[in-house]
């Protein structure tokens, strides 16, 4: 894959190397499979397709607005497939979360891992309706 070439917009703007930089080292992780669902213009679901892992094996961190998903299979398994679909491979999934969007809620259900995202804007940030005198 080859880099994006940037540089016309890094020209017009001041302070947003790190964007520009996640932009351009972006490379698409899809193992796992996941879905992004949006509720409404605060609320986000995220589900991931984890057959094989117990709660144990996954770990969900959210750190300086980033969202870590990671899973390790403890499982050695010595068995002679003759078909293996299901891949229980160990994974790591990273998101860069917007501005004050926290985790609220991971659950593991039927072989899915649910996350539930809400953003959070401070009352000093939230719209405010002035009255007219």
């Amino acid at each position: 894959m080859t880099r994006i070439d940037l540089s016309p917009f890094r020209a017009m703007t001041v302070g947003f190397d790190s964007l520009f930089n996640d932009i351009a080292d972006y490379r698409p992780n899809n193992y796992p499979p996941y879905n992004i669902v949006k509720f409404d213009n605060k609320t986000y679901e995220l589900s991931f397709a984890v057959a094989g892992f117990s709660k144990k094996e996954i770990s969900v961190t959210q750190k300086e607005g980033n969202l870590f998903i990671e899973g390790n299979n403890s499982v050695t398994d010595e068995k002679e497939y003759l078909h293996k679909g299901i891949a229980e491979r160990d994974f790591k999934q990273s998101f860069k979360l917007s501005e004050y969007m926290i985790v609220t809620n991971a659950k593991l259900e039927n072989g899915l891992l649910k996350v539930q995202l809400v953003q959070e804007l401070p009352k000093e940030k939230q719209p405010k309706e002035i009255k007219v005198n």
